[in-house]
């Protein structure tokens, strides 16, 4: 369609980040050093260019791009980057050098459509640390019900805020938050987001590692030229008023 009929096919960005729950009190999940190297051995750019290819962008930090920071945010050490050597350096400090006794841990979502995103972060995680994750697809409601009760390894996970707002995404990883899928609990962390410093809040997510952001998705829809005036923001909310069809 962007080839042939480029005017009909649109993209936007969405208030929505894909990204991995470690199961933290799992060892060896349950080391930090470990999520640290599993998120380090992320190449994200290569992802969305060459695995989602639909306008996706990888993630900097938590909070999608459309509900972000005010303020500047600081690169933290432990910001999602490709960094295959301070992941090596990390695996080996927890006792797995090359991998080496490394327990074969599963990587787990509920879609095949993001069957080849698990595939790239397999080989990723292959190639630079020298480990194999098995990967298995679960039916949606199986898929989040082990999210919410701890029946996982590492889980492909969706979040999207119901407001504008850090608070209303950044609150899903305090201390015994419903949607804390990860089972994390940091007092930096949980300061910082009740004081609405959202910037140490990143920070502190960064470097304790309960997740590994890696893209911030986008909407991909076909529509024709006659439409006029559609609007639709990055929540998923559409504005019908003022929308109308011409005459071909």
């Amino acid at each position: 369609y962007q080839r042939d009929r480029p005017a009909e096919i649109h993209r936007a960005p969405l208030a929505e980040t894909r990204y991995l729950s470690f199961n933290t009190p799992r060892p060896p999940l349950n080391d930090a050093r470990v999520r640290r190297a599993l998120a380090l051995a992320i190449d994200r750019q290569k992802i969305v260019e060459r695995v989602t290819r639909g306008g996706q962008t990888p993630a900097k930090h938590f909070c999608p791009v459309p509900i972000d920071t005010p303020l500047p945010l600081e690169p933290s050490i432990w910001a999602p980057r490709l960094d295959p050597k301070s992941a090596q350096r990390l695996l080996a400090e927890a006792g797995f050098a090359s991998g080496k006794n490394f327990p074969r841990l599963e990587l787990t979502a509920w879609s095949p459509s993001q069957v080849p995103v698990l595939e790239a972060l397999q080989a990723m995680w292959r190639e630079h640390l020298g480990i194999d994750v098995v990967i298995a697809l679960r039916e949606a409601k199986v898929h989040l019900d082990a999210l919410r009760t701890g029946g996982f390894d590492i889980a492909f996970a969706t979040a999207i805020p119901d407001a504008a707002d850090p608070a209303a995404m950044l609150g899903d990883l305090v201390t015994g938050a419903p949607l804390n899928y990860p089972g994390w609990s940091s007092t930096e962390f949980d300061r910082a987001v009740a004081a609405g410093r959202w910037a140490d809040a990143e920070r502190a997510i960064s470097a304790g590692a309960p997740v590994a952001p890696l893209y911030y998705n986008s909407k991909v829809w076909l529509m024709s030229p006659r439409v006029r005036g559609w609007t639709e923001d990055g929540l998923w909310a559409r504005v019908y008023q003022g929308v109308s069809i011409v005459s071909p």
